[in-house]
């Protein structure tokens, strides 16, 4: 009798222990239920996630090309009106003399903000704007980065609220696979060519600047300032100087005086001043 009394306890708590393991099963179902029921009320039209992505992408490719965009127009006024080169002068012939390091970046990257805004403003979104961007610059890197942008404030559809997705965007461009290098490759590049003759020179310029081409041309200026051929006389030489022409390998579209035209980019300055 003692044997089966203990027998009979043991079945208790063995079922007592099932029991209970079935009613944490339908608790948990219950709950898992619950909020799935919840999350799809929530988002009970697939597509409306989907229109979030596409306004993230879509965001990140007006960025990404803003970026490219103004850098391109910045560096063409840069070179064309020489904004950013106030540390030289041109000479009688109206060329660039490079006479001191070009160390403008201040002066560029304002510029560059500046045409940036421009080129996100004719967007037309709320989420793009100047004021809500922070753009860095590290060496040939320029970064645009747009820190917890609500994405369901660009759908326009009033059944979305629901739906509350916030995230970061950040965009960035290489100078250099641009195609063009900066501002500051071309003057540490004038530091390492300007002492070369004229034939190691132009080689200098083009292997220490991917993206352009360059010719080098010798000019000889007798006392009245005319230019010598060079079979004259070395006595009559009263100056002489070296002309770089440096030219884009690609072609961007530029505004030019209202007109938008598909060209190179060009840069002409003295390198040197040659004295005897």
């Amino acid at each position: 009798m003692l044997i089966k009394l203990k027998n009979r306890r043991g079945d208790f708590a063995v079922t007592l222990v099932v029991i209970l393991a079935l009613v944490l099963v339908g608790i948990a179902l219950f709950s898992f239920s619950a909020a799935n029921k919840a999350y799809s009320a929530t988002i009970s039209n697939p597509n409306r996630i989907d229109n979030v992505y596409l306004q993230e992408d879509n965001t990140k490719f007006y960025l990404t090309n803003s970026l490219e965009d103004a850098y391109i127009e910045t560096f063409y006024e840069c070179v064309s009106d020489d904004f950013c080169f106030t540390v030289s002068e041109k000479n009688a012939d109206k060329i660039l003399v490079f006479d001191k390091v070009w160390n403008e970046d201040e002066k560029f990257n304002e510029k560059f903000k500046e045409n940036f805004g421009k080129r996100i403003g004719n967007y037309n979104l709320g989420s793009l704007k100047l004021e809500n961007i922070k753009l860095s610059f590290s060496g040939n890197k320029i970064t645009a980065i747009i820190e917890n942008i609500d994405m369901k404030a660009e759908i326009a559809d009033e059944n979305v609220d629901n739906i509350d997705y916030k995230t970061n965007i950040e965009s960035s461009i290489d100078v250099d696979e641009l195609g063009l290098n900066s501002i500051k490759d071309i003057s540490d590049s004038w530091e390492k060519c300007r002492i070369l003759s004229e034939l190691e020179k132009g080689k200098c310029y083009r292997e220490n600047l991917g993206n352009y081409g360059g010719s080098v041309e010798l000019v000889r200026k007798d006392n009245n300032g005319n230019v010598l051929s060079g079979g004259e006389a070395d006595k009559q030489i009263a100056q002489a100087y070296t002309i770089v022409n440096l030219k884009s390998k690609d072609k961007f579209f530029i505004d030019k005086e209202g007109n938008l035209i598909y060209s190179n980019i060009e840069i002409k300055f003295v390198d040197r001043i040659i004295t005897k």
